[in-house]
């Protein structure tokens, strides 16, 4: 081996070369700290980003409720009745789409 400082063992074998791959190993383990870090200039931490992200789903979730509300009563007021939802009648009960796939596939074998 070189007595050269700034030779590296790519072999593993040097204090230097395993070192390196501790630093390694560590920084992975330490993603997950770092989330609450500043990002680069100009760039929000990826913490902040999931945070104002959840806020404007927030937002809209609410206004989604809100406007469908809304609907609910001006169709109270307009058709005179309360909305239901729609109730799609079964046309065979207990023959799911499953089901009736499966028995296409084993007719074609008739």
């Amino acid at each position: 081996m070189s007595n050269d400082p700034f030779t590296l063992d790519m072999s593993g074998s040097s204090a230097l070369s395993s070192g390196l791959g501790l630093g390694v190993t560590a920084k992975a383990a330490n993603d997950a700290r770092d989330e609450d870090l500043n990002g680069p200039v100009g760039y929000d931490s990826a913490a902040q980003r999931k945070r104002e992200f959840a806020a404007d789903m927030g937002v809209q979730a609410h206004s989604l409720r809100m406007a469908a509300e809304g609907a609910v009563a001006a169709y109270a007021q307009v058709i005179g009745e309360t909305w239901k939802p729609f109730d799609r009648p079964v046309e065979q009960p207990g023959h799911s789409l499953g089901r009736k796939a499966a028995e296409a596939q084993i007719s074609a074998f008739d």
